[in-house]
């Protein structure tokens, strides 16, 4: 069944002074098709946005559309065939303010452009080399930034998904909504979440994409893992090889170690020193060389601070008896003990 609908009373919906029959029958008609949802949203950004542009900053705009798309999910979870029939009267009531507001929709056309064009850029955060940070996304999701890495945010009014795209690590604790997946992309990997808390490591310049998962459940997906992916329970980590396409899940009881990072803690287990130095590289802004291959697959495991400094974690390396080191200003060579 079609219902008939005027703009003013979609406004005085959005305004909240509709009873609940009425307001029942406006979320009924905004789910008969996508032309009815696109005139609302339409309305939404012009009443409710585009008068009040020049106090854009102080505007919850995201909540407000959270909030919105939450309860149409309701509404449409609870529909039934029958659905409440609009007093004609009242629409034919309207017809003329609503030939008036219909003005000012076309009028504000260019302003909602802006608008849109600012809601819908991605919400993007950056990390230097020995810098970290935490950021809350625009869903109420926080994340963790560790040295040299980026998180970029995209969500849409038109649509549920929350995506993220990544690169270097970062750890999350993703804001549950079972109707809006949370999906991260990083470096080959899709990881699919509702609301869990993990970490994952995908710098560019290492051979391993690595998923931590610390609470809750995630799904890992790519192009190059066969079936259905990878889902992962608490206490596992998934290893992916960039050059063969290859997972390794491991169990990994001391999951907590692998976030560290976030309290100024690097981690490593049975890492090579040529791991450890890219690590270092990224939070000492320095150079680390290798006088030759072998040395560079010495495998350790340890714990640094980050508030010691390049000498004294070079020093407590050499106190294994395995390397010794040269410095020449932020150039650092690094070869075997004799």
């Amino acid at each position: 069944m079609n219902i008939e609908m005027s703009e003013e009373i979609l406004v005085d919906y959005l305004k909240g002074k509709l009873n609940i029959a009425d307001k029942s029958t406006v979320e009924a008609w905004y789910l008969e098709s996508k032309d009815n949802q696109r005139l609302l949203e339409q309305l939404y950004f012009t009443l409710f946005v585009c008068d009040r542009l020049g106090a854009m900053e102080s505007i919850d705009v995201d909540k407000s559309l959270q909030e919105f798309k939450r309860r149409i999910r309701e509404k449409e979870a609870q529909r039934v065939e029958k659905k409440p029939k609009m007093n004609r009267s009242r629409i034919y009531k309207y017809v003329a303010s609503a030939a008036i507001f219909a003005g000012i929709v076309f009028a504000g056309g260019f302003t909602a452009n802006r608008v849109m064009k600012k809601l819908s850029a991605p919400f993007m955060v950056m990390t230097n080399l020995g810098e970290r940070a935490r950021v809350v996304l625009p869903d109420g999701t926080k994340v963790w930034l560790n040295a040299c890495s980026k998180v970029e945010y995209n969500t849409s009014f038109f649509s549920n998904d929350r995506n993220v795209k990544m690169a270097g690590e970062a750890y999350f604790e993703v804001a549950k909504d079972k109707d809006a997946p949370f999906v991260v992309n990083s470096n080959e990997l899709l990881t699919h979440v509702l609301g869990t808390k993990f970490n994952i490591r995908a710098n560019v310049d290492e051979q391993y994409v690595t998923a931590t998962l610390l609470e809750g459940s995630i799904l890992v997906t790519s192009s190059r893992i066969k079936g259905e992916g990878v889902k992962m329970k608490p206490d596992q980590q998934l290893r992916f090889d960039k050059r063969t396409g290859k997972c390794l899940l491991i169990d990994c009881s001391l999951s907590n170690d692998y976030i560290g990072w976030i309290d100024g803690v690097l981690h490593f287990e049975q890492a090579t020193l040529g791991e450890i130095a890219v690590s270092l590289e990224r939070y000492y802004n320095v150079n680390i060389t290798f006088a030759n291959e072998k040395i560079k697959q010495e495998r350790f495991t340890c714990d640094f601070e980050t508030n010691e400094n390049i000498y004294q974690i070079l020093s407590i390396l050499r106190l294994t008896d395995k390397i010794d080191y040269k410095i020449e200003k932020r150039n650092i060579k690094i070869f075997a003990k004799e």
